[in-house]
């Protein structure tokens, strides 16, 4: 949804959504990841704040069987270097895993890492979930 929506706009896009994704104007999904960091085209907040919340959970998103998901990055200006970094360091694969940049969307499931394994855990959990 847009930062300018009203409250009754957002239910209603949430409802048509939920009840029919092919009529939902965003494209729709059943899992993202969302990894927005505090200052989307730093490099050296990328590894404090990203790296420090995904590196826990990598053995669960590398598994077999992971479903298919989508990680979000909350920006577009780092896509094309992160997803070099998804998909060649951390080792996930093209074909079950989208890199998408801040465009909305709308999920089944959205999965916020924030046990805050970096150091600025707590802001980039805050900024995770205003920048929506």
């Amino acid at each position: 949804m847009t930062d300018n929506a009203t409250p009754e706009i957002r239910e209603e896009i949430l409802q048509i959504c939920s009840s029919n994704h092919t009529q939902c104007p965003f494209p729709t999904y059943d899992l993202v990841v969302d990894v927005t960091q505090v200052y989307c085209n730093a490099f050296f907040h990328f590894y404090i704040e990203i790296w420090g919340r995904v590196a826990p959970f990598l053995d669960l998103l590398l598994a077999d069987d992971m479903p298919d998901f989508i990680i979000r990055l909350g920006c577009e200006e780092l896509a094309g270097f992160q997803e070099s970094f998804y998909y060649d360091l951390m080792g996930l694969d093209s074909s079950r895993v989208k890199i998408i940049g801040d465009a909305p969307v709308f999920a089944k499931e959205v999965c916020v890492a924030f046990k805050l394994f970096g150091l600025h855990g707590c802001l980039s959990l805050y900024t995770s979930h205003i920048s929506w």
